[in-house]
């Protein structure tokens, strides 16, 4: 029996037909046709740059060295975002460290 939780997530996820690297795909999911589009043909000129590259290496090979780097690159972005957290955090407690020395500048 399906939820009606579960009915609203399969509302929601749309079908996008895709050729990648010749073989055409059916990707069920939320995101939209555009960025489907942009991913799909970031994937392919990639796919297009290894081949170029990697002319040995058997279409499984290229898959997993794609799919390494795409998680290499999301790790790195994931490291960013931290580093960009943690700076913001600092800058908030100096200043709201520096907002109580003022004030307890006044009140002394």
């Amino acid at each position: 029996m399906i939820t009606n939780e579960r009915m609203k997530c399969l509302k929601k996820k749309q079908r996008y037909r895709a050729t990648i690297a010749g073989k055409t795909y059916t990707i069920l999911g939320t995101k939209s046709h555009q960025h489907m589009h942009s991913v799909i043909k970031l994937l392919n000129e990639q796919w297009s740059e290894l081949s170029e590259v990697a002319k040995d290496c058997s279409n499984e090979e290229k898959a997993i060295l794609l799919a390494i780097n795409a998680v290499s690159l999301q790790l790195e972005k994931a490291k960013r975002i931290n580093d960009f957290r943690r700076r913001k955090s600092a800058i908030k407690e100096k200043y709201t460290t520096a907002s109580r020395n003022k004030k307890t500048k006044y009140f002394s």
